[in-house]
């Protein structure tokens, strides 16, 4: 039987927010192999054609620097609703909306 949505069959099983041990063993053991092999890897990225390269270099760049994500802005504010608002708080409206972008 099913259990409910939201719930497990064990209450009192790994918290919330709490750490899955595997992947941190397993990006410990690859962080301990890349510094182990260092000047090897670093060779062999300098015998890459510059394609291959660049190409390595922007897959290597994912898992340094997180991939922006998409950020959708909702319906906030009509542009029949800014034209219809006080030149003032217009302004203020488009400030904020600005802001989210950002």
């Amino acid at each position: 039987m099913p259990f409910p949505k939201g719930t497990s069959g064990n209450p009192n099983g790994r918290p919330t927010g709490s750490e899955n041990k595997a992947p941190k063993l397993l990006r410990e053991r690859i962080s301990n192999l890349l510094e182990d092999q260092y000047l090897t890897i670093l060779e062999d990225f300098q015998a890459l054609s510059p394609k291959e390269r660049v190409d390595a270099w922007l897959k290597l760049l994912e898992y340094s620097i997180p991939k922006l994500q998409r950020t959708e802005i909702r319906s906030l504010t009509t542009v029949e609703e800014l034209l219809s608002m006080p030149p003032e708080e217009r302004q203020e409206r488009l400030i904020y909306l600005k802001s989210k972008l950002n």
